[in-house]
């Protein structure tokens, strides 16, 4: 695999390159200076869109593997020079309603990816309840509601991108709608939070998922009763029970080199 290099371009992905590094045994490298002959494996690439689309027509003997981790409602989509790499190479993605939809835009999809990220183990959580993310007004209605039903509970609300705040937390809460959010989830287990999600638009997907997550039709309900020994399968679980997809990733990126 000397030939196939990893590159990232988003801080929140970081992990997830090192991750498939460390796997693969790939050089995960920290600036980008094409080399001739080369397979870049391209965490982000939404974020360098034209970059990457410049050196690819200037040497036409690089070629890419786009990770791709937004999804099909992102501004990114409707980035021409991202759509035009991803069609003109091969692309990973890590939703089946993403990847259907990438396919019906003329973007064919070898293969689905998962986020991984390090296990941090520890005992040390004096947060009841944590969100990290976006601030709207669902959120703060949520945050208000928890903090009145649940007053004797330590509930902390972030509105940012610092999921490293979820070592502290015994429970995250997950109050997306639509596709589920496999990369928040994923980073939540990897701290060895439980994590508690409204059910998402794809039933196989929830349901894969509710050996490791619980689903629930109240978030704030479900805290009246809160049993913090209840715990379901770990992430090294996960991890495990997703291994068939990086085994076949890496089928396919051999296929390619040879």
């Amino acid at each position: 695999m000397d030939r196939v290099k990893i590159l990232n371009f988003d801080p929140l992905l970081v992990s997830c390159a090192f991750c498939l590094g460390h796997r693969f045994g790939i050089e995960v490298l920290q600036n980008f200076n094409p080399v001739d002959d080369t397979l870049y494996i391209i965490f982000g690439g939404h974020l360098k869109a034209f970059d990457l689309y410049a050196n690819q027509q200037e040497n036409k003997n690089i070629r890419y593997v786009i990770y791709n981790s937004v999804c099909s409602t992102s501004e990114y989509m409707k980035d021409r020079f991202y759509v035009s790499i991803m069609k003109s190479n091969i692309v990973f993605d890590h939703h089946i309603l993403n990847m259907d939809y990438l396919q019906s835009e003329g973007i064919r999809v070898y293969s689905k990816f998962v986020f991984e990220f390090p296990y941090y183990q520890t005992s040390i959580k004096p947060i009841d309840i944590m969100y990290v993310g976006k601030r709207t007004p669902e959120i703060l209605n949520l945050y208000y509601n928890l903090g009145v039903a649940h007053p004797n509970l330590k509930i902390e609300f972030h509105y940012n991108d610092n999921y490293e705040l979820m070592k502290k937390a015994k429970y995250v809460v997950n109050p997306s709608v639509g596709n589920l959010d496999t990369y928040y989830i994923h980073r939540a287990l990897s701290y060895e939070c439980k994590v508690v999600s409204f059910r998402s638009n794809h039933a196989p997907t929830d349901s894969f998922y509710a050996d490791y997550v619980h689903f629930v039709d109240s978030i704030v309900d479900y805290f009246k009763d809160i049993d913090y020994e209840l715990m379901k399968y770990s992430y090294p679980h996960l991890v495990s029970k997703l291994s068939k997809y990086t085994t076949h990733n890496l089928y396919i990126l051999n296929s390619i080199m040879n």
